[in-house]
């Protein structure tokens, strides 16, 4: 299991991103299939509960003309951004690898 505690934000006392939380399994089993050759199958499941909380969000409150991002108001021709605030990353999704080592 991994704990992360969430990512600062720098804007309007917004204080920090929730806290990050995630399951990972992993197996493995040996089978003896021949004499001389060593087979190992591998099951790693992340995420298990598909945990899916925001990571990051956009932290710049306002565009340039130039279509630049700024933080304060002391830039000239400045327009709100509609993006403020939203989601950048999420979790990564459930992710299940399946796996053969084979040693001879």
């Amino acid at each position: 299991m991994v704990w992360k505690a969430g990512n600062s934000r720098k804007n309007e006392g917004q204080g920090r991103t929730p806290w990050l939380w995630q399951w990972d399994f992993h197996l493995e089993c040996t089978p003896q299939v021949w004499d001389k050759v060593d087979t190992t199958i591998i099951l790693d499941v992340f995420n298990v509960t598909n945990y899916n909380e925001v990571m990051s969000v956009q932290n710049f409150k306002y565009t340039g003309l130039d279509g630049s991002y700024y933080d304060d108001e002391t830039q000239s021709f400045q327009n709100p951004s509609p993006y403020w605030k939203e989601p950048l990353t999420y979790q990564i999704p459930r992710l299940i690898r399946l796996g053969v080592r084979v040693s001879f």
